[in-house]
């Protein structure tokens, strides 16, 4: 499964695994994808769901679920994206990478809403890395604006560089009324950059597992409160997103 969307792509749901050495969507500057729903995902080294392949315009992905990834879910820290109503499961590396490169406008900011990252049992691995699974990837410079989402390691999940990991620098992200479940002992922020700035904004955490936030700068804390986190098909409106590979609905903290 391989494609280029340079306009809008909607509606369109796959089912299987890959069996080539590479499938994903090539998303052009000023691209949109909305309902793209790709349960089982693809166990190939190269493989992502949905990849930037140049710098530009703003992308957008709406109501996508993404999963089972070896290579990332969704590879795409190039241009400013906004992100809502979508799952990303289960994948490696990261679930979901944003950042913008050299030829984006470096005051946009990007934006996810709405969304639900979790990694909750084993991952595929490519040929060059083992099990490291981050939820969330901040790649590159940039602002960005987590909006209402859910970040879940389940105990099944493998140790990773964190939650949510910021390997960029002279990055800026507020969290504003996003929920964080770790049964883990990866971190639920990891700064791997240089001032950084990391804003917390009624943000809680549940979970046994670590709760720490590392960043050059923190403003705000977690709160620590029981809260459950719906499931995917809830989240994109799509039933399949609740196949994701290696998901079960029935887990702790979803809401069965």
């Amino acid at each position: 499964m391989e494609g280029v969307v340079r306009g809008t792509l909607e509606n369109i749901v796959i089912r299987g695994n890959n069996p080539e050495s590479k499938a994903g969507l090539d998303l052009y500057p000023g691209g949109v994808i909305r309902g793209f729903c790709w349960p089982e995902g693809g166990g190939k080294d190269q493989d992502r769901a949905i990849y930037h392949p140049e710098s530009g315009a703003r992308t957008s992905i709406q109501n996508a679920c993404i999963a089972g990834m070896a290579n990332n879910g969704a590879y795409i820290d190039k241009t400013p994206v906004t992100v809502e109503d979508s799952s990303f499961i289960n994948s490696n590396v990261a679930n979901l990478r944003v950042g913008l490169d050299e030829g984006s406008d470096p005051e946009a900011v990007s934006y996810i809403r709405n969304s639900l990252i979790a990694v909750t049992s084993d991952v595929r691995t490519d040929a060059d890395s083992g099990q490291n699974p981050v939820g969330l990837r901040i790649r590159r410079t940039g602002q960005f604006v987590v909006e209402n989402c859910w970040f879940v390691f389940g105990a099944g999940a493998p140790g990773s560089d964190g939650l949510v990991e910021i390997k960029g620098d002279d990055v800026s992200v507020e969290f504003r009324e996003c929920h964080f479940h770790n049964d883990t002992e990866s971190q639920v922020i990891r700064d791997g950059g240089d001032n950084n700035q990391v804003t917390l904004t009624n943000c809680t955490v549940s979970g046994e597992g670590n709760t720490t936030v590392s960043a050059d700068s923190v403003s705000g804390s977690l709160r620590t409160e029981t809260r459950q986190v719906p499931l995917p098909s809830t989240v994109t409106g799509y039933p399949q997103a609740d196949d994701a590979y290696g998901f079960d609905p029935q887990a702790i903290p979803f809401d069965r």
